[in-house]
């Protein structure tokens, strides 16, 4: 299964086995963004701003399922078209109202790369181009799409790296055959006719691999194993794809759980995850705070020296860093500040997080506020207060940071197969709802079902299978307008 794990937070920091604390935020409306953006390219990242919508549409009652279209929790292909698009008229169409909204991203987590297309006829065309429709959907609506490598693909399955790690020059050998298929099959599932697919804005490795995931390795395994992919994937899409990739194209996603305070006896000399992409690690350092450990793999420091990424020529042109974070008001203005230039702003590590300057951007990639135990108003306005700093740190000379991405499209009742009676925050981060009472989380009004057809893939055939199309509630502001009409009034920006 490649569906990803994902950890509580507290007050914007990544946390584990605690719960998000609720603060309600309130605040003045969000202002319409002012025009400095219009003439100007932004000086430090030189390109254009994203706002991205985090997007993984499960419903209620939905369980990832082995050997069924359920398996990789993929949703980006022509068997959900249903969510994402229509059907001969009939579907939910969120991508273009993702895009009505003034988004101009979408962010992915799952990704089944041997997943193929249809024929005509409905048959599989043996081709691994499933994906396509969803591309030719977002391309139409002006829509670049992050394209996720799943967690699956850094994990320690017997058809992912079974145990095995990557050797010390990261080289396209050293990895097990069925890494090195699957990442083929990912360099051809973004191809449309022989070029890089004009949708695919750029491709992140995993999600959050210092917060643990399924079948995990331990961190140095998952750095080693992420680093692997960047390097070859580099290497893989310049072959296929000469002259086509764009500048800041690969990333690993992080929380920033390694921005937690620790005490100098626990950890005298703290790093970024961003410090050690660049630099490497060494046999012994210490691991970032934050980073979860397992009872398997329980170290805190790197068990064997991983290669930095900065002595890869295309680093600073190929590269951007990543982060989810949930932090608001002065916290979130103080780490894009301490980001871009490389200053702290107060004494404590948390103040001078990453520890440097970085060369290259910082992409939000997940950024929001949950409604739970609280309502959709006060959730609408602390997300349009941090679109708001985040589009206000864009005008500013030292800006180094690319955008950010707003988590999420819509709730996720069953979130990682969630099947707890109760709720918890995790749930209720999204900007449209499936129902207004927290208290029956996973009722919604189905509109229709509509049929996958038959998927081949890597592993065989995955069944046709009916699944549900519910209808959404969006979330709406205190004065009833709804929080995506507004964050198009802030997204309203050119670069």
């Amino acid at each position: 299964m490649f569906w990803r794990k994902r950890t509580p937070r507290v007050d914007g920091i990544h946390q584990k086995d605690e719960t998000r604390s609720n603060a309600r935020r309130r605040g003045r409306s969000a202002r319409p963004v002012v025009d400095a953006l219009e003439s100007r390219q932004l000086l430090a990242y030189g390109g254009a701003p994203i706002f991205a919508a985090a997007y993984n549409p499960t419903w209620p009652n939905w369980f990832p399922k082995a050997g069924t279209q359920l398996e990789d929790s993929d949703f980006a292909t022509a068997a959900f078209q249903g969510l994402w698009g229509s059907v001969n008229g009939k579907g939910r169409n969120d991508l273009q109202t993702i895009q009505s909204a003034g988004f101009n991203t979408v962010r992915l987590y799952n990704w089944g790369p041997s997943r193929e297309g249809r024929t005509a006829t409905g048959q599989p065309d043996g081709k691994f181009d499933a994906h396509l429709p969803f591309l030719d959907t977002a391309q139409a609506l002006g829509l670049k799409v992050i394209v996720p490598v799943s967690n699956y693909f850094l994990s320690n399955d017997k058809y992912a790296w079974n145990g095995q790690n990557p050797n010390a020059a990261l080289s396209f050998n050293s990895a097990p055959r069925s890494i090195q298929i699957a990442l083929d099959q990912f360099v051809a599932s973004v191809t449309q006719n022989g070029r890089l697919d004009p949708a695919v804005g750029s491709i992140a490795i995993g999600n959050e691999l210092d917060l643990g995931i399924q079948n995990d390795p331990g961190a140095t395994a998952k750095l080693a194993r992420a680093d692997w992919w960047v390097v070859n994937l580099e290497q893989a899409l310049q072959k296929a794809f000469p002259g086509q990739i764009p500048q800041h194209f690969l990333t690993i996603p992080v929380s920033n759980a390694d921005q937690g305070n620790v005490p100098p006896s626990v950890n005298p000399n703290p790093v970024s995850w961003f410090q050690i992409f660049a630099d490497g690690a060494q046999k012994g350092e210490y691991m970032p705070v934050g980073t979860v450990t397992t009872p398997q793999f329980p170290s805190k420091t790197f068990t064997t020296d991983v290669v930095g990424l900065s002595q890869y020529p295309w680093f600073n042109s190929m590269f951007f860093n990543s982060v989810n974070m949930f932090q608001s008001g002065a916290q979130l203005q103080n780490t894009l500040t301490q980001y871009s230039t490389g200053q702290p702003t107060g004494s404590t590590w948390s103040d001078k997080w990453p520890g440097y300057k970085p060369t290259v951007p910082l992409l939000i990639t997940e950024l929001g506020t949950t409604r739970y135990q609280t309502t959709g108003a006060e959730q609408a306005q602390a997300v349009l207060d941090q679109a708001q700093i985040v589009v206000n740190q864009l005008q500013t000379s030292t800006n180094n940071v690319m955008g950010a991405t707003i988590f999420e499209f819509n709730d996720e009742p069953n979130k990682n197969g969630y099947k707890e009676p109760e709720p918890n925050s995790e749930l209720f981060f999204g900007l449209e709802q499936y129902t207004t009472d927290q208290s029956h989380f996973r009722d919604g009004t189905v509109m229709y079902h509509m049929n996958t057809g038959v998927t081949k893939f890597a592993g065989g055939y995955m069944a046709a299978m009916d699944y549900p199309v519910y209808s959404l509630i969006p979330v709406t502001t205190s004065s009833g307008q709804t929080v995506l009409s507004q964050l198009k009034g802030i997204f309203s920006v050119k670069a």
